[in-house]
C-alpha cells in the first residue's frame, strides 16, 4: 500500500513537470528578445513576469507530453550584458516501479526565456563542456531521486512555491542593482532561497546550475553573508 501511494504521488509530480516541458515544444523557440541591463532593466514601466504565477502555471491540456526530457529550474543569467532566464533540458528515464528514482543525463539543450514578455524565445544545443564539466553526454548522471528521502510530495511542492516567491523579490532587486549594496533587508531572503534551492534542486545538476547562473548564485551568496 505504501509503495502504491508513493507511486501515485510521484506520478502526479512527474505529470506536473511534463506539462511544463510541453511549453518548450509549443512555444516554437524562435527569435530572441534581449533585455539590456543598463537600459530596460531600470525602466520602471518594465514589469517582469512573476516566478510563482508564471513558472508554476505552465499547462497544456490535450497535447502529447514528451516523457523523455527533464526541465530544470529557471535560472537567471547575465549573458553578454543581457538578463535572461535559462532552462536546462536533459534527457531522463523514469525507473518504473521506483517512484522516486530516475536516471538523468547531462543537459543537451538550453531554452531561453525573456523575463519581460514571459515567453521562451530561443534554444541552443549544448554539451557538458559548455558548463566546464567532464561528464560524458552519453552516460546518465546517477541521482537518488527528485524528492529528498523522507520528504513528502506536498512538502516538496510547498518549498518550490516558496522558492519561486523568493526569486520574484530577489530577481527584481538583482536586476535593478547587481551589487549587494543597499540590499541588506534582503539578506534573510537570500539565505532562505539558497537553503531551499539546495533542498530541492537536482544534486547531480548543481555543478551545471553553478556555471550557468554564476552571476545570480554569486550575488545570492554575497548577499547572504
Amino acid at each position: 500500500m505504501i509503495q502504491k501511494a508513493l507511486l501515485l504521488q510521484m506520478s502526479q509530480y512527474f505529470e506536473r513537470h511534463r506539462r511544463q516541458i510541453a511549453l518548450l515544444i509549443a512555444a516554437g523557440l524562435t527569435g530572441c528578445v534581449n533585455v539590456a541591463w543598463d537600459q530596460d532593466m531600470t525602466n520602471k514601466e518594465k514589469h517582469f513576469r512573476s516566478f510563482p504565477k508564471y513558472f508554476k502555471a505552465i499547462t497544456f491540456s490535450g497535447r502529447t507530453i514528451p516523457r523523455q526530457v527533464y526541465e530544470s529550474y529557471p535560472t537567471p543569467v547575465l549573458h553578454q550584458g543581457h538578463v535572461k532566464i535559462a532552462y536546462m533540458i536533459c534527457p531522463y528515464l523514469y525507473k518504473f516501479g521506483h517512484p522516486n528514482k530516475a536516471m538523468i543525463w547531462p543537459p543537451n539543450k538550453l531554452a531561453w526565456l525573456d523575463p519581460v514578455i514571459g515567453k521562451l524565445v530561443d534554444e541552443e544545443s549544448v554539451t557538458p563542456d559548455y558548463f566546464g564539466q567532464t561528464d560524458s553526454a552519453d552516460k546518465p548522471l546517477q541521482i537518488s531521486g527528485f524528492i529528498p528521502s523522507g520528504m513528502t510530495v506536498e512538502t516538496f511542492d510547498s518549498l518550490e512555491d516558496r522558492l519561486f516567491a523568493l526569486y520574484d523579490v530577489l530577481f527584481e532587486a538583482w536586476v535593478a542593482n547587481p551589487s549587494t549594496s543597499g540590499h541588506d533587508k534582503l539578506r534573510d531572503k537570500a539565505r532562505e532561497a539558497l537553503e531551499i534551492f539546495n533542498q530541492t534542486s537536482e544534486k547531480s545538476l548543481r555543478p551545471y546550475y553553478e556555471v550557468l547562473g554564476r552571476d545570480w548564485f554569486g550575488w545570492l551568496r554575497a548577499l547572504a553573508q
